[in-house]
C-alpha cells in the first residue's frame, strides 16, 4: 500500500536495472526521486545527481532531506563471477561506500530510514563479494544500534533482467541462468523493496529485519523431494508439459529443479508474495522473446 503523502527518496546506483524500475514504480504512485550514480538514467526519469557513493560531498548533499534511502550502489556477484572486479574494488564500492552512506544518513536530521539490497551470496563462503555484503549488513545492524538509522535488509538472489544485454545475449540465456541459479524476477524485487520503504515510515527496528527473497515457487515440495526418481527429466516433463523440448534447447539443467527460497519473513513482516516463477520464464522461452 502507498503512503499516503509523497515522500524523497534516494536510490544509490540509480541509474541500474533495479534502479530504473524501482523509479518507475515509485513515480508512478507520486514519490519524487533522486537517482545517484555516476551514469546518466537511461529513462530521464527522477533527478539524477551525477556522483560516486565514494565523493562524500555529494553523498552528503543528495542525503539531505530524504525521508528514505534504498542503497542498491554495488558490485555484484556476476562482477565476481566474470573476474570483472578486484577484491579492492569490491571493498571501495560495497564497504567504504556503504559506510560513506550509513556516516551520511547518521549526520542528517532527516534520513534515517534504510532499505538495503544484500544477496544470497552472504552464504557463501568462497565469494568476496559475499563477505562484503555481510560485513555491510553488520554496518548497518551498528548504524541501527547506535546511530537510530531504522533499516530493513533485503537478501535477493540473482535479479538482472532478461534485456540487459551487457549480461545476457538474449532470453533464452537469462532463462538458462533463472533455472540454474534460482533467480528472481526483478518486478517482485522492486515490489519488496517498496513494500520495506513503507513498512520503514509505519515502523521502527531497533536491529533490523534481515528478510530473504526469491521466486514464487511452481515445484511442490512432494515432487521436489523426489525429483526424477522416475527417471531423467520425468519431473521437468510431469510439472511443465510441453516446455522440455523448449528448455534441453535453451540448455536447462532439468536434472535438477530450482532452489526453494524462504520468504516467510519477508511475508509475515510487511506482506510479500513473489508474483514471479519459473512457469512464467518458460511461457516467456516459448514466445519465442
Amino acid at each position: 500500500m502507498a503512503l499516503t503523502a509523497p515522500t524523497t527518496i534516494l536510490i544509490t546506483g540509480g541509474s541500474g536495472d533495479l534502479g530504473t524500475s524501482l523509479t518507475a514504480l515509485l513515480t508512478q504512485r507520486g514519490d519524487l526521486v533522486r537517482r545517484l550514480d555516476p551514469v546518466p538514467p537511461p529513462d530521464g526519469i527522477g533527478d539524477h545527481i551525477p556522483a560516486s557513493i565514494l565523493d562524500r560531498g555529494e553523498l552528503a548533499r543528495a542525503v539531505a532531506g530524504a525521508d528514505t534511502v534504498v542503497h542498491v550502489a554495488a558490485w555484484h556477484g556476476i562482477h565476481e563471477g566474470r573476474g570483472l572486479r578486484t577484491p579492492h574494488e569490491f571493498w571501495d564500492v560495497n564497504m567504504t561506500g556503504t559506510a560513506n552512506l550509513l556516516e551520511a544518513m547518521a549526520r542528517d536530521n532527516r534520513a534515517r530510514r534504510l532499505v538495503f539490497l544484500s544477496s544470497t551470496s552472504v552464504a557463501r563462503a568462497d565469494s568476496f563479494y559475499g563477505l562484503t555484503k555481510r560485513l555491510g549488513e553488520q554496518l548497518v545492524a551498528w548504524y541501527a544500534a547506535h546511530r537510530g538509522i531504522n533499516a530493513i535488509i533485503l537478501r535477493p538472489p540473482s535479479f538482472i533482467p532478461p534485456g540487459n544485454l551487457d549480461v545476457y545475449d538474449g532470453y533464452a540465456a537469462w532463462a538458462r541462468e533463472y533455472w540454474g541459479r534460482s533467480a528472481m524476477h526483478i518486478e517482485d524485487l522492486s515490489r519488496a523493496v517498496l513494500m520495506s520503504a513503507d513498512t520503514l515510515a509505519r515502523e521502527s527496528y531497533p536491529q533490523p529485519p534481515i528478510l530473504s527473497l526469491g521466486a514464487r515457487d511452481d515445484i511442490p515440495a512432494d515432487e521436489r523431494s523426489a525429483w526424477d526418481t522416475r527417471g531423467p527429466g520425468t519431473s521437468f516433463r510431469r510439472l511443465f508439459p510441453g516446455f522440455y523440448d523448449a528448455a534441453i534447447a535453451a540448455g536447462f539443467d532439468v536434472s535438477r529443479p530450482p532452489l526453494a527460497r524462504d520468504v516467510s519473513e519477508a511475508r509475515r513482516v510487511m506482506g510479500f508474495e513473489p508474483l514471479h516463477g519459473i512457469r512464467d520464464v518458460l511461457d516467456g522461452l516459448t514466445a519465442g522473446k
